[in-house]
């Protein structure tokens, strides 16, 4: 049931870049090279709906929104750190594409 929710290519790491708090979701993408706009909205929109993350909208113009860990996502931070550790540890044997953790 866990990689149900947090599995996928991009969810883990929208967990990892909230772990010190709020990001503007423009922020977010710029961490986050490769991914599209629909995989963007996809993830953070299935973390919202399991009730990991919050998401904030800016009352300013242009609108701008920030996404926030919620208490139940916060409870996965360890789990997090933990498969990110793993990931750096192993990245030599593992890299794909354009992507890496250090990069975070």
């Amino acid at each position: 049931m866990t990689l149900d929710i947090i599995g996928g290519k991009w969810k883990i790491i929208v967990l990892w870049l909230l772990r010190n708090g709020p990001r503007r979701s423009g922020k977010l993408k710029a961490k986050m090279p490769g991914i599209s706009p629909a995989a963007f909205s996809g993830a953070v929109r299935e973390l919202e709906v399991h009730g990991l993350i919050k998401r904030i909208v800016h009352s300013e113009f242009p609108p701008e929104v920030s996404y926030a860990l919620k208490p139940k996502g916060q409870t996965l931070s360890s789990l997090v750190k933990q498969l990110v550790k793993w990931g750096l540890e192993n990245k030599s044997t593992y890299v794909q594409g354009n992507f890496l953790m250090e990069r975070f």
